[in-house]
């Protein structure tokens, strides 16, 4: 049973008994939710997080019992009222903070799908952000279907370890205003991904993405309000998937493991008005020379990752005159050489080095100044790499 929604649509207690409502009504469900989500993301402890959130809902409590004395004369609804709600918020709290990181579901006795599940049947109506990889579980279809109906407020889902179908993805977001997708991507449909357009994301990322053709890229993009985009591992995809960027909306894209993509869509990325940060991994065609090019975008470009793809030195003459940049990771680009590397000491983006992290600008070359594996120098770098991207 849902308390909540059995008491009242727009506050955590009862107006009133009678519906007129009183002159300290307790708080809007909104609010309520929005504390409960902070009080989840400040604990660092089970005990704490059950304390703060008991502590107030208690007051949400004495306000309403003050207002509305007669809800807690003669029986016990009132009191089991108040249980009842406290309990719903502390399934709410524990949920929003195994999806915030700030508490692991073993600490808070969720070890498999159907504890997940019983904490879900007593807050999910008003939950907004599920993190299934958090809690270590992979949904089937049958368990999205399942999910949907129990979490009509989604807004906020990542399934990186979940390989759903259309039918199950679909089910899952059916009606629901979801602003940012994280899906494991090898069992949807090229045509599915497509349709993923008329959703309100901001954020889509799709690992994985095997069927994934340019028309749907080309759809995805179209979306006024996304602003980025991820996808790995697309082998259908071509240059075609980027054309006609210069109205997007888009400021962040990561893509990984295409192999279809040259130079020539990566100069497609460029035009993109508003884009600033560009992840380029493991691109065994794009040599980098966009980068050699005049253009408005090196003034916008801040972050560039282009880990593992065949980035030539005659390109760090050019990535040398990006003025807004202020990360640059070349790991495991194989093709540059040490003597290529002085490129990139220019007045308008620093200086690369290892040896001396200091600089707020982070400018990495990996790995050809052959630092040892464990090397201090090495493990400020991988930390660095890991927190832009």
């Amino acid at each position: 049973m849902n308390v909540l929604s059995e008491l009242s649509s727009s506050q955590i207690f009862p107006s009133s008994p009678n519906g007129e409502g009183y002159d300290t009504p307790s708080l809007p469900l909104e609010v309520t939710y929005t504390i409960l989500e902070q009080i989840a993301e400040c604990a660092d402890t089970r005990q704490q997080l059950e304390r703060d959130v008991k502590a107030f809902m208690i007051v949400q409590a004495q306000i309403f019992k003050r207002n509305a004395p007669e809800f807690f004369a003669g029986d016990q609804l009132g009191f089991m009222t108040v249980q009842k709600t406290i309990a719903h918020a502390l399934a709410f709290s524990k949920l929003h903070a195994c999806n915030a990181g700030t508490l692991t579901p073993h600490s808070l006795g969720i070890q498999n799908y159907n504890d997940l599940l019983s904490f879900i049947k007593g807050s999910g109506k008003f939950l907004k952000t599920l993190k299934i990889n958090r809690f270590g579980i992979r949904l089937t279809d049958e368990r999205a279907l399942q999910l949907s109906a129990l979490c009509p407020a989604l807004k906020r889902l990542d399934l990186w370890v979940s390989p759903l179908s259309d039918v199950g993805l679909e089910g899952l977001i059916q009606g629901k205003k979801i602003t940012s997708l994280k899906v494991s991507g090898h069992r949807l449909s090229s045509a599915f991904i497509a349709s993923l357009a008329n959703l309100p994301l901001t954020e889509l990322s799709i690992d994985a993405a095997r069927q994934c053709e340019d028309e749907a890229v080309q759809a995805l993009l179209q979306n006024k309000k996304l602003k980025r985009l991820s996808l790995s591992y697309a082998d259908l995809l071509t240059d075609r998937a980027f054309a006609g960027l210069e109205n997007s909306s888009l400021e962040s894209i990561d893509l990984t493991g295409l192999e279809g993509l040259t130079d020539e869509g990566v100069r497609a990325l460029m035009r993109a008005p508003k884009l600033t940060r560009v992840a380029l991994r493991s691109m065994p065609q794009v040599a980098g020379s966009a980068f050699s090019e005049d253009g408005e975008f090196r003034q916008r470009i801040e972050v560039l990752n282009l880990t593992g793809s065949a980035i030539e030195n005659d390109s760090l003459a050019g990535i040398a005159k990006f003025s807004a940049l202020s990360l640059l990771v070349l790991d495991c680009c194989e093709k540059i050489t040490p003597t290529a590397v002085a490129l990139l000491d220019a007045p308008l983006i620093g200086t690369v080095s290892l040896k001396n992290m200091q600089k707020k600008k982070k400018l990495l070359a990996l790995p050809f100044v052959h630092h040892a594996l464990d090397s201090n120098e090495w493990r400020l770098a991988r930390r660095a790499q890991t927190e832009e991207f």
